[in-house]
């Protein structure tokens, strides 16, 4: 992160800054800078939030868009992941579509894997959702147009059996982005705050948040003080912002 920024700033470029919901190095970097690391051994992967986004078997999907943004993407990784994107997309839209029925075909194929037969039509995606299924089971029982690669594969897997739980977390990054990319400009005056206590006023001086998401995970700032910066931040106009 250090070398991408550093060229990127002899360039004039933006910064890159990966936010706690896109990846373990964004939880890391925002923890450095807005917290008092007293104990290093103890910045472990725990810290991060969105551990269900922030998967080992997503990593290349997940950060693909910033590192083509950014230049560090040759064009044939870029191409290769973007397929195994559509083909994700696709097969679970195809799943979605798909009814399994209670034909002899698919019932041996069950029978066959230590399950029941189906004695009614079920969705084939809801299926895939049963913690007994597997997307190699509900592909013998409904085959694609063309054979899944196993990355392909593990995916469909996981986003159906956890879709609940990663739609569930991608609201709650939703709901705090109005925190994270609310900016608080670098030489703010903190001292103009009216209300603001004196532990969190220290803190945010001494931090010196970029954004009013990283403010609000500084230790010693509780939510009313968030409150009060956004009320000051809103009320600041121009020079009088500082």
């Amino acid at each position: 992160m250090a070398g991408v920024n550093a060229a990127r700033q002899v360039m004039g470029k933006a910064p890159v800054i990966l936010r706690r919901d896109q990846a373990y190095i964004g939880v890391l970097v925002d923890d450095l800078v807005t917290r008092e690391q007293d104990e290093p051994y103890r910045i472990m992967t725990s810290r991060a939030e969105y551990r269900l986004l922030l998967r080992q078997d997503n990593a290349d999907l997940r950060l693909a868009p910033v590192a083509e943004e950014v230049g560090l993407l040759p064009p044939e990784r870029l191409a290769d992941l973007r397929a195994r994107r559509r083909a994700i997309e696709e097969e679970l839209s195809r799943l979605r579509a798909t009814w399994l029925r209670p034909d002899p075909e698919v019932n041996a194929v069950l029978q066959e894997a230590g399950l029941e037969p189906l004695t009614d039509g079920v969705n084939a995606l809801q299926f895939l959702r049963r913690p007994e299924v597997t997307y190699a089971l509900v592909a013998r029982c409904a085959p694609p147009p063309e054979p899944l690669p196993p990355a392909a594969a593990e995916q469909v897997e996981i986003e159906a059996k956890y879709a609940g739980y990663i739609e569930k977390q991608e609201r709650e990054v939703a709901r705090l982005r109005r925190l994270e990319e609310w900016p608080i400009p670098r030489d703010f005056n903190y001292q103009h705050v009216v209300g603001l206590r004196n532990e969190a006023r220290e803190k945010l001086e001494r931090f010196r948040p970029a954004t009013v998401g990283q403010a609000s995970r500084v230790p010693g700032v509780n939510p009313a003080d968030v409150s009060l910066l956004l009320i000051a931040l809103q009320g600041a106009k121009g020079p009088s912002a500082r």
